[in-house]
Parts: structure tokens; C-alpha cells; sequence
């Protein structure tokens, strides 16, 4: 139980800060009294500092050698690319907000997650004459994925790992060239634990219980750690439903991943929920106003620079918001070959 009150603490750490505010106070009216005050309150600007002051620091803005995006010069020195990551939710809705969301973002490789059967025709009617390139591995319920996109995908398979047989995605895409890997990711929601109170006779939420996503992270770390090491640029996006405090978090980046958002993104950047969403409680179900999490993630190789990135305000409709992210690859890192093993052609 420790464990799992443990956990919810570390999804919801930015807002244990909301008084820091209020410790400056502590820290004026104590400071002609003791030295005791003061100290306390800088503690825990000091700990905000180190977990989240990179974030609100100004940002250089674009990266080193990269000119305006897929500009003739920026096509000499590398190739940029724009990938957005969406998971759309699988409950039945109009996808109109969605497919403008996407326009409106204007990525060349979109990553979409919760794809269902159902919602494939609207959403090849509303891309389709945008991004020709396809690969689509529709499932009821939450584990279907999609990948639309502008650049010619040189191959595709299916990665497993789930327990529910969630399909991860691996492909290859050719962008001006070169070839680029992408995985598209869902892993799995932690169940949410209860206890009930005695005196009360109620269930009280005591946090979450994530054992089936660190067999996922478990299954993906040698598989994206391979990826890594041939040196071929890579870019991992999706829903991993974690926050960026998690174990699995750190596992991912120990294997070599960067996240765009820590490099190059400013704010918390909170992507889950939005104000459609509702969230199923102990008696009935809530709407919650705004974002609380950062769920959605696009990370990438050491051969992959980021150079900006954004969370989409318009969810149109979905329970999380989009991801977008400006990556460049410098010009001879890759060749254009590398479909992945037994890939699609």
C-alpha cells in the first residue's frame, strides 16, 4: 500500500509545489526572527528547482545548424522533420475536431493511438489526401494504432508486449532520404487501488497500481536499446502513461532516449486530461478542467535533434492533447534502407 500512495505522490508531484508562493511569505515575516524560517522555505524552491527549473529556463529555440523548416538550405545541412502524437480516444465521437486538430498542426508523420475499426473511415477521408502513406493496426477498446504519413514508409511490423495484446508499432520512414525509425506506443493505464475506510464505510483511493507497464518497459528497453546503438535516428511517441518522475520514465531515458519536452518544450507540459474528459470515480463520473498530467511523449535518439515542441490546445474532442515536435537529422546519419525485421512493404 505504501507503495501505491507512493506512486500517486509522484504523478501528481508538480502540484505538492502550488504554496510555494505562500513558503516566500513564511520566509519575509521569519527573517528578522530566525534563520530557521527562511531555510525551510527555500527547501523546497530548491527541490522544485532541481525536478522542474529546466523546464521554465528561456530556450534557445532551434538547434544548431537547422534554418527554417524544410527549407533548401535546412534539406543541405540535414533533413527536419514534424511529428505529432495523438492518442484519440477509442469511445464513439465525431473525429472532426480531431482530423482538424491534425491539420492544424501540420505534422509529416502522425502517430495516432485508440485507433478503432470505426473510426478508420472518417479518419482516411479527412487525412487521406494529405498524408498517402499508411499503416494502420485498428483493435477495439484502447490498444489500436495508426501511422499517417507524407514521407514513403519503407517498412513496418508489429511489436507485442502488452497483456493485452496492445500493437506497438515500429516503422521505418523515408524523409528525403533518409531513414527515420518511429515507434508508436501505448502502454498499459495503472488500475487504480482503493481501500475502504472503516469509520467511513467508503472507498478512498490510496494510488496506483502499475505492475503490467513495467513488464512492457521491461520488453521495450532492449528493443529500443538495439535501435540506438546501430545509430540510425529514432523517434518513440505515444500515450506511455506515465509521468516524467516514474521509475519507467527514468528506464526509458536510461536507454538512451532524450525527451523533447525536457530539451526544448517549456511549462509542465500537462497533457491529459482535457476539459471533455470524465473520469470515472468512486460515485459516478467527473469532468475534469484542465490538464493534470503529462502522459503523452515524444522521445528521441541521440541522432535525432529536437528543436521544438508543443502541446496542441485543441483536443477536438479526445480525452488527451496532442504532441508536436520539430526533430532535425544532420545530412549522412542514416542511409535510407533499414526496414525493420519481416516488415511490411
Amino acid at each position: 500500500m505504501l507503495q501505491a500512495v507512493a506512486a500517486l505522490v509522484i504523478a501528481f508531484m508538480p502540484w505538492l509545489f502550488l504554496p510555494l508562493p505562500l513558503w516566500i511569505a513564511v520566509a519575509v515575516l521569519g527573517a528578522g526572527r530566525s534563520w530557521v524560517a527562511p531555510l525551510a522555505s527555500a527547501l523546497p524552491w530548491i527541490v522544485f528547482g532541481a525536478l522542474y527549473g529546466e523546464l521554465f529556463l528561456p530556450r534557445a529555440g532551434q538547434a544548431p545548424g537547422v534554418v527554417a523548416r524544410g527549407s533548401a538550405e535546412a534539406a543541405a545541412e540535414g533533413s527536419t522533420v514534424r511529428v505529432m502524437t495523438f492518442n484519440i480516444t477509442a469511445r464513439p465521437k465525431p473525429l472532426d475536431g480531431v482530423i482538424a486538430a491534425i491539420h492544424d498542426a501540420d505534422p509529416d508523420v502522425v502517430l495516432v493511438q485508440e485507433l478503432s475499426a470505426a473510426a478508420m473511415p472518417a479518419m482516411a477521408a479527412g487525412l487521406g489526401g494529405s498524408y498517402p502513406h499508411l499503416r494502420l493496426r485498428p483493435e477495439i477498446g484502447w490498444a489500436g494504432t495508426g501511422l499517417w504519413s507524407r514521407h514513403p514508409i519503407v517498412g513496418e511490423e508489429p511489436w507485442a508486449g502488452s497483456h493485452r495484446d496492445a500493437q506497438w508499432q515500429h516503422a521505418v520512414v523515408s524523409v528525403r532520404g533518409q531513414a527515420l525509425h518511429v515507434v508508436n506506443l501505448h502502454l498499459t493505464t495503472p488500475t487504480v487501488l482503493h481501500r475502504r475506510v472503516p469509520v467511513l464505510d467508503v472507498p478512498v483511493i490510496v494510488g496506483p497500481a502499475s505492475h503490467w507497464r513495467f513488464h512492457e518497459v521491461s520488453v521495450l528497453v532492449p528493443q529500443l536499446a538495439s535501435l540506438i546503438r546501430s545509430g540510425e535516428p529514432l523517434i518513440v511517441a505515444g500515450d506511455l502513461n506515465f509521468t516524467d518522475q516514474a521509475g519507467d520514465y527514468r528506464r526509458l531515458r536510461a536507454a538512451g532516449l532524450q525527451d523533447a519536452h525536457r530539451r526544448v518544450g517549456w511549462g509542465f507540459g500537462h497533457t491529459f486530461p482535457t476539459g471533455a474528459t470524465q473520469i470515472r470515480g468512486i460515485r459516478g463520473e467527473w469532468n475534469i478542467p484542465l490538464p493534470l498530467l503529462r502522459l503523452d511523449y515524444l522521445l528521441s535518439s541521440p541522432s535525432v535533434t529536437p528543436y521544438a515542441t508543443t502541446v496542441g490546445r485543441d483536443s477536438g474532442g479526445s480525452d488527451h492533447y496532442p504532441v508536436i515536435g520539430d526533430f532535425w537529422m544532420r545530412a549522412g546519419n542514416a542511409g535510407a534502407g533499414g526496414a525493420p525485421p519481416g516488415a511490411s512493404r
